[in-house]
């Protein structure tokens, strides 16, 4: 399995946003090459992501970003994750965190160009799995997919323990 002292490992977070996750790996993978990606600034962009954050100021939002992705071992990268696979060699990552649109059609493009960009043994973790028919988002129809015809091999854990997803529950 994967640990901080593993040497050279090459990750990529599809989902960038503010930058948290990202930086949180920096840290715990400091000798690994980080990846992340995320839509070019712009309507598209600032519409997905300020709806939850209507208190953040779009200039805040980058100041927030610059310095989470400031390490060195970070390069990102503006781009739509449908490009995925022209910016990225084949069986080229490690790890894989999957964190961008949570619905059709764009999750299920995601799982699949991650499918390809991870190597042989490599680790896929996608945010945001809901097996709540009512609260579902839709990366779990590829994942379930990848998983009958055998390409996979999938592992589901609880994504947070709050008194608040009782009911409703996420899975990474």
């Amino acid at each position: 399995g994967l640990s901080k002292n593993n040497e050279n490992l090459k990750i990529l977070e599809i989902g960038t946003h503010l930058g948290n996750f990202t930086n949180f790996l920096s840290k715990i993978f400091p000798l690994s090459t980080i990846y992340t990606c995320d839509l070019e600034p712009g309507e598209e962009f600032f519409n997905k992501n300020f709806n939850k954050n209507k208190n953040l100021s779009e200039e805040r939002f980058y100041d927030i970003r610059k310095k989470n992705l400031a390490n060195a071992n970070i390069t990102f990268k503006s781009l739509n994750s449908f490009d995925l696979l022209n910016n990225f060699d084949q069986n080229s990552f490690d790890l894989i965190w999957l964190d961008g649109d949570h619905f059709n059609p764009q999750v299920t493009m995601d799982v699949i160009s991650a499918y390809y960009l991870i190597k042989k043994g490599g680790l896929l973790f996608c945010d945001d799995i809901c097996f709540d028919k009512s609260n579902r988002t839709d990366g779990f129809g590829p994942i379930n997919y990848l998983t009958k015809i055998s390409k996979i091999e999938t592992t589901y854990f609880l994504k947070r323990i709050t008194k608040n997803n009782l009911i409703f529950k996420k899975y990474v």
